[in-house]
């Protein structure tokens, strides 16, 4: 019987396997592409694994999607929580609020930084067999706080010769910097071999050659690349939200150091902003292009 992976494209089985409905706003677009390529057979076996392994539920006749998980502390009432976990909760819930009081992005993610720092604070503290629970908790909040950065208004960074939008923020902290750290063995990057895949020459030529030439990394949102760099700070995740937003123009020159920059799926011909003169600092870290 033939397989789903020799099914579906490169770029198309990546997306199933890295699809989260909690943090993905196009995920029924997503499902409903592959099983478009599947017989009946094997659309029904990626429903009784993958897709239920994601809560989501599939009913056949209407070919409806339908995600049934947790995507807030609020949603996770019903179990039985440890005192200890009941204490965290209700101090996740305080913090929530004061969260979303800030106005600043980057004071939002530090304060998010220190959230999850509490939060991994007691695996030490607690029995090993609430660690699920736990993580269950983690993975609501990080749901929750990606639902409500979705529509907030928040103010853009201080620093932004990027000129990073909404949008772009939103979307890495979402199917990111949330995703990699919640899906931590189905999160992927696109490897070279898929990015020569890509609908547009740019892609599969300049930035496919360009990754594998500086070892950086390209992950794909709803509207977005994002080419991320390695880190070479210690305890730095390369996927760090904070570190997203970051630029760095040493004083007195004209260089922009970056570990991240973003390339739009489909962008005009003429375009009226100014491409900043980027550097990296190595070639096997931060920035993309010299």
């Amino acid at each position: 019987m033939t397989t789903v992976p020799s099914l579906l494209s490169p770029t198309l089985l990546n997306r199933l396997q890295t699809l989260n409905p909690a943090l993905d706003a196009d995920w029924v677009d997503t499902v409903k592409a592959v099983f478009q390529c599947l017989p009946d057979a094997q659309a029904l076996a990626v429903a009784n694994t993958q897709l239920k392994a994601k809560s989501i539920v599939w009913d056949p006749k209407p070919n409806h999607f339908e995600y049934v998980g947790a995507k807030n502390l609020r949603a996770l009432g019903h179990i039985s929580y440890a005192p200890e976990l009941k204490n965290m909760v209700s101090e996740l819930e305080k913090a929530t609020r004061h969260l979303q009081q800030l106005q600043k992005i980057e004071r939002i993610a530090d304060l998010i930084d220190r959230i999850l720092d509490y939060i991994d604070s007691f695996k030490a503290q607690i029995d090993v067999t609430l660690h699920y629970q736990l993580h269950q908790v983690r993975n609501a909040f990080l749901y929750q706080t990606a639902d409500w950065l979705n529509a907030y208004p928040f103010g853009l960074p201080s620093r932004n010769h990027r000129e990073l939008n909404h949008a772009q923020i939103r979307q890495y902290f979402a199917q990111v910097y949330v995703k990699q750290m919640v899906q931590p063995y189905e999160f992927r990057s696109l490897s070279p071999k898929m990015l020569v895949h890509l609908p547009h020459r740019f892609l599969r030529q300049t930035i496919a050659a360009q990754a594998q030439l500086r070892q950086f990394e390209v992950v794909d949102s709803k509207d977005f690349y994002f080419l991320i760099g390695n880190s070479h700070e210690y305890g730095q995740s390369q996927f760090s939200f904070r570190r997203f937003l970051h630029e760095d123009q040493p004083s007195g020159t004209q260089f922009l150091y970056l570990s991240h920059s973003v390339v739009r799926y489909f962008w005009p011909v003429k375009s009226k902003v100014k491409t900043p003169k980027l550097k990296h600092r190595s070639p096997m870290s931060y920035g993309v292009f010299s």
